[in-house]
């Protein structure tokens, strides 16, 4: 896998293209990728983040370019970190995300029967 950034205007936007290595070299259609180095943020075109709340290649391309060489902490969600068990974890539109939902129903069934 390789990557192609190039600058596009002085505004911070980037064309982004990622490419396959393996067999016949091939890249995929560009992305737009806006930048601010002040707040090491990366928006793409490709809005992965906003739907899945993981960088996408493109983004990680311009941090990676802009010389940002760790992960900002507002994209680390707290899902991931060792801090997930502690405490409730929250969805974006601030509800609680119960791990299954049915072991509380389940719960209560079996305190019924027994």
């Amino acid at each position: 896998m390789a990557a192609c950034t190039r600058v596009l205007d002085r505004d911070n936007k980037y064309a982004v293209a990622i490419g396959n290595l393996s067999g016949d070299l091939s890249f995929e259609e560009e992305r737009i990728v806006t930048a601010d180095p002040l707040n090491q943020t990366a928006d793409c075109s490709y809005q992965m983040f906003n739907r899945t709340e993981i960088l996408c290649a493109h983004d990680l391309k311009v941090l990676d370019f802009m010389n940002i060489k760790m992960l900002p902490t507002h994209y680390v969600i707290k899902r991931w970190t060792r801090e997930a068990r502690n405490g409730s974890i929250q969805d974006r539109q601030g509800r609680e995300v119960v791990e299954n939902p049915k072991l509380e129903a389940q719960l209560r069934l079996e305190i019924i029967v027994s």
